[in-house]
C-alpha cells in the first residue's frame, strides 16, 4: 500500500505554523554542540546562546517578512524571511544560528552551522539568507 501526502496541504500545515507563529533566530556561541536528536526546545540550548549585551538581546531576533510559497512543479515549499541583523555597535562571536518557534514550549526548527566562529566588533552582524528561503520542504 502506497501512502502519499497531498503535498500542497501537508506542506501547508508547516507553512501555516511558519506564517502564524513568532519565528525567531538566535545566535549560539562557539563551543555549542548541536544535537538534532536530543535538543528539541529553546530551553535545551539557551545556556549556549550568545550572551546578552553589546548589540545582542537574549532570545534573538523575530523573523520578519515571512513567506511560504509553494511550487507545484517541484512539490516544494520554501520558508523565507528577511535577513536578520544585530547592531550597529554589536560585538560578539557566534558559530551557529538556531531558528525556533517563540511560542508555547518554543520548539526548535533548524540550526545553521557557520563552519567556524564569526565575529563582529562594534559593527553589524547580518545573516544572509538565500532568496529561495533558509528552509524548504519536499515530501519524499
Amino acid at each position: 500500500m502506497l501512502h502519499n501526502w497531498f503535498t500542497a496541504s501537508a506542506e501547508g500545515l508547516l507553512a501555516n505554523i511558519w506564517l502564524a507563529n513568532p519565528m525567531t533566530v538566535m545566535l549560539m556561541r562557539p563551543g555549542f554542540v548541536p544535537n538534532i536528536d536530543t535538543q528539541k526546545v529553546y530551553a535545551d540550548i539557551s545556556a549556549n546562546e550568545v550572551p546578552a549585551g553589546t548589540g545582542y538581546v537574549a532570545g534573538g531576533n523575530a523573523l520578519t517578512g515571512k513567506l511560504a510559497p509553494y511550487t507545484a512543479a517541484s512539490d516544494r515549499t520554501d520558508f523565507i524571511a528577511n535577513d536578520p541583523s544585530w547592531g550597529p555597535g554589536a560585538t560578539f562571536d557566534a558559530a551557529f544560528a538556531v531558528i525556533y518557534d517563540n511560542s508555547g514550549t518554543k520548539p526548535l526548527w533548524s540550526c545553521i552551522d557557520f563552519q567556524g566562529t564569526k565575529s563582529v566588533s562594534a559593527g553589524t552582524f547580518t545573516l544572509d539568507f538565500p532568496s529561495t528561503g533558509m528552509l524548504y520542504m519536499v515530501p519524499g
